[in-house]
């Protein structure tokens, strides 16, 4: 794998981590609500198919 794609990979998923954590702290809330059952199975199961 190329060194290019693995830094594209680790800062595009740092940039969504952080995202999330940036929203949480400026609504006073917990990082917990980004985070749904459903949701994932639908993403997971259409990934799948």
């Amino acid at each position: 794998m190329d060194i290019a794609t693995l830094i594209g990979i680790v800062l595009g998923l740092g940039a969504i981590a952080g995202s999330i954590f940036l929203a949480a702290a400026e609504a006073g809330a917990s990082t917990g609500g980004f985070i749904s059952g459903p949701s994932f199975a639908i993403v997971f199961g259409g990934m799948i198919a």
